[in-house]
């Protein structure tokens, strides 16, 4: 497998989910049950980016992993972002954030966050640190077994895909199978686009059956799996963009939601929406610019001894 190939594809598709959520949380569907359609299930989304993450994780411990760099990686991957989406939402919002959110983002409150999508990365950074620092290697003969099982919850999850109480299993279930679906050696060599189309209108459909969520996380893997043969029209430049905006984007839009509700009637206001999304992009693209990418790189630069 092509490192190269497999970041274009898959980081086009992590780009236009993740435009997808925005896009929820700005009232997409609002807006197009007023004509009649009644949208898309963009929650889904974001167990893709768990298959996502899972997948990526394991193609870069291949070879083995160290756990203490890879704890530091971690946390200088996810949570400077987070943090600072976190103080912006604290500033524009009339609710503090429960203390240990603030803290140690954990993530089993049982509440939302004051930045709701924020979420799903707390997850992203406490179980794949607690399943590498317990060193538990899944024997090569249960993988594809774990991963049907792993596949089928995160499924049945997703059925309530909206409910709090599943939050939790969608985690648990979408990072270890995107980690199993790597180790799996499954392969699917068709355009990317065919599988993607199928999770497009099984997020589509479940808006109006749930029981057809079921289907994503399958349609999910399908896409990955493809993803690394395939040069669609996710390796274009404008979805490469989004791509490279997906983390921030997805952290940094409901701060700026929140400070449009604040000075403009933005649920009843179209082009408020429009402009939400310009200065969501925008900052977006500062905190990648300035915050992200320097530090991925700095780490990049640093000898292996030199992480803890």
């Amino acid at each position: 497998m092509q490192q190269r190939e497999h970041w274009k594809e898959l980081d086009g598709l992590r780009g236009v989910l993740a435009l997808g959520v925005v896009l929820f949380h700005f009232g997409f569907n609002s807006f197009t049950a007023r004509h009649g359609w009644a949208g898309v299930q963009f929650p889904l989304a974001v167990d893709v980016f768990f298959l996502l993450s899972g997948f990526v994780l394991a193609y870069s411990a291949r070879n083995g992993i160290d756990p203490g760099r890879f704890l530091y990686r971690r946390f200088w991957r996810l949570s400077p972002v987070f943090y600072i989406t976190l103080l912006m939402a604290v500033l524009v919002s009339s609710d503090e954030p429960h203390p240990l959110e603030a803290l140690a983002a954990v993530p089993w409150l049982g509440q939302t966050p004051i930045n709701s999508p924020s979420w799903s990365v707390s997850w992203e950074f406490y179980l794949p640190v607690i399943a590498v620092l317990s060193g538990v290697r899944i024997p090569q003969k249960a993988v594809r077994p774990l991963l049907v099982l792993s596949l089928v919850g995160l499924g049945l999850a997703d059925i309530w895909v909206e409910t709090l109480w599943v939050y939790p299993l969608r985690a648990l279930f979408g990072l270890s199978g995107g980690y199993l679906l790597y180790r799996s050696g499954f392969d699917l060599k068709v355009p990317m686009l065919l599988p993607v189309g199928l999770l497009g209108l099984s997020m589509t459909a479940a808006q109006y059956a749930p029981v057809v969520a079921f289907t994503a996380p399958f349609f999910a893997c399908a896409s990955i799996l493809a993803g690394r043969h395939s040069n669609t029209a996710l390796s274009t430049p404008p979805i490469q963009l989004l791509g490279t905006l997906s983390y921030t984007l997805y952290l940094a839009h409901m701060p700026v939601f929140m400070l449009m509700e604040q000075v403009a009637n933005v649920d009843q206001n179209p082009l408020a929406k429009v402009v939400a999304l310009v200065i969501s992009l925008a900052v977006a693209g500062i905190l990648t610019v300035c915050v992200e990418r320097p530090l991925m790189r700095g780490f990049r630069r640093l000898p292996a001894a030199s992480a803890p």
